[in-house]
């Protein structure tokens, strides 16, 4: 939900060096590829300097020519000092908006919705300029709303992680502040855009938001370690504990449990790696939505912004060094940060999950390690 894009693809717009590190204590591999062992050598420091960078955990599965590589560095629980786990779930953030969008293209798809219909059309009174803003401005954060994370919403949360909070009462607390821009005549990225996406795929279906998640993706897909938690606090089953610096000093804090209610349609799944890489396979490769609702959520707009430099319906598309042409999302939420990215020809793919504390330094890594796995020979 609190986006850590910018920071990572500014770092790959420039191409970054991984620095060659020692693997941090804790450091723990799990591979499943016989890819040679040079390559992912590549892969294992970039994922250590993650780590020496600061963050507390780092996990990464990678899939190319050579198969599927997965590894954790680092520490899964600072008090036990157990090693990170690669197959930890995690919370996702903002990586939830294109699960979301591809439900609504779904509808899109089943004729039950418009991307050009507005909003006031499906959730009256929703927007104080409801008429004027279509489904297609929500999903592609060019409606002009306010984010509701970009001010002092956030430090209040932080201060109270288990409150509850209603969607409606987090759009009208947006709505509140001035529009941006006119309806489709800029672009900003606005949480607030996917709390009402959320609350449109319940009106359109009649069914909770997790229940269309489980039906339409969890389930066929057979996502077992991804859920929608609603106001649950606990990550079941393994997990790799969430850390964020709360204070100007001291030692991080623990944030695995919270409310993650405020993050809802826009930032609240949690899945694993392995989750995530099948998830992203299933779309981009055509089997979750018709031809023309894949082509309109891939279809990019420049956005002016150099950390999300284009965008198209819940799907981001980097500045690689390489110059290759890839689809994903990446996500913030107190103690986690995740970045998602597979190729347009899906010949690679990389999921990552960090667990905090967060830093230039480990965002300069993670973007290492991006690059490692999508440009290995550029």
């Amino acid at each position: 939900m609190l986006s850590c894009v910018a920071a990572i693809a500014i770092t790959l717009g420039v191409g970054s060096a991984v620095p060659a590190v020692a693997s941090p204590a804790g450091a723990r591999p799990s591979t499943a590829s016989a890819a040679p062992a040079a390559d992912r050598a590549d892969l294992r420091r970039a994922l250590d300097a993650v780590v020496a960078g600061g963050a507390t955990s780092a996990i990464a599965r990678v899939r190319d020519e050579h198969g599927e590589w997965s590894a954790a560095s680092g520490v899964g629980d600072r008090r036990t000092g157990r090693p990170a786990d690669p197959n930890g779930r995690f919370r996702v953030g903002s990586v939830t908006k294109t699960f979301v969008s591809t439900v609504l293209l779904q509808l899109v798809g089943e004729h039950r919705l418009g991307l050009d219909d507005s909003i006031e059309r499906w959730l009256p009174g929703l927007l104080p300029n409801g008429q004027g803003i279509t489904v297609r401005q929500i999903l592609g954060h060019t409606s002009g709303i306010y984010n509701f994370t970009d001010d002092a919403w956030t430090a209040e949360w932080v201060k109270n992680l288990f409150r509850h909070y209603e969607p409606r009462d987090l759009i009208a607390y947006a709505v509140s502040h001035p529009p941006l821009f006119p309806p489709g005549t800029g672009w900003s990225y606005s949480n607030t855009n996917y709390l009402v996406a959320g609350l449109l795929a319940e009106r359109v279906t009649g069914h909770p938001l997790r229940q269309e998640l489980q039906a339409r993706l969890f389930g066929p897909l057979r996502l077992a370690h991804t859920s929608y938690p609603g106001d649950f606090p606990l990550i079941l089953g393994p997990n790799n504990r969430g850390y964020e610096q709360l204070a100007p000093t001291g030692p991080a804090a623990d944030v695995t449990e919270l409310n993650p209610s405020p993050a809802g349609s826009a930032g609240a799944i949690v899945s694993d790696t392995e989750d995530l890489s099948r998830f992203y396979a299933a779309l981009l490769d055509g089997h979750l939505l018709p031809p023309d609702q894949l082509a309109q959520m891939e279809t990019m707009r420049d956005t002016g912004n150099a950390g999300i430099p284009r965008y198209g319906l819940g799907l981001a598309s980097p500045n690689l060094r390489c110059g290759l042409r890839a689809f994903g999302h990446d996500g913030g939420i107190p103690g986690y940060s995740t970045v998602t990215l597979r190729s347009a020809d899906g010949a690679r793919q990389i999921v990552i999950s960090i667990s905090g504390p967060t830093s230039d330094a480990v965002y300069a890594a993670a973007a290492g390690l991006v690059d490692a796995a999508m440009c290995p020979s550029a």
